[in-house]
């Protein structure tokens, strides 16, 4: 499987869950939170709830890291190999199998 880098896995998760709550295409996730923010809060007649907002860029890398990360080991399940070994660097994370790289 393509090992991806850091920012490849942050901008698909950021733009996957921009289109869920029907951001502009070069929005990004905390413009897009605000703005929802605004909007509520010129309309509201009651407390604002704010898990009804996008969620912030930062918990949607943390949460783009934890998709990625169950996909590889899906992956390797999958195919009868052993359970991954996940290195992450500053650049990539890499998927491997830890008994043939030691």
């Amino acid at each position: 499987m393509r090992n991806s880098t850091q920012i490849e896995i942050e901008k698909a998760g950021e733009r996957v869950v921009a289109s869920l709550y029907n951001g502009k295409p070069d929005e990004d996730l905390n413009t897009l939170r605000y703005r929802r923010f605004v909007q509520k809060v010129n309309t509201a007649t009651t407390v604002i709830q704010v898990q009804t907002l996008p969620p912030t860029q930062a918990s949607s890398k943390f949460h783009s890291y934890r998709a990625y990360l169950q996909v590889q080991v899906s992956v390797f399940y999958r195919t009868g190999q052993q359970t991954p070994c996940i290195l992450l660097d500053r650049t990539k994370l890499e998927t491997y199998n830890c008994s043939t790289n030691n």
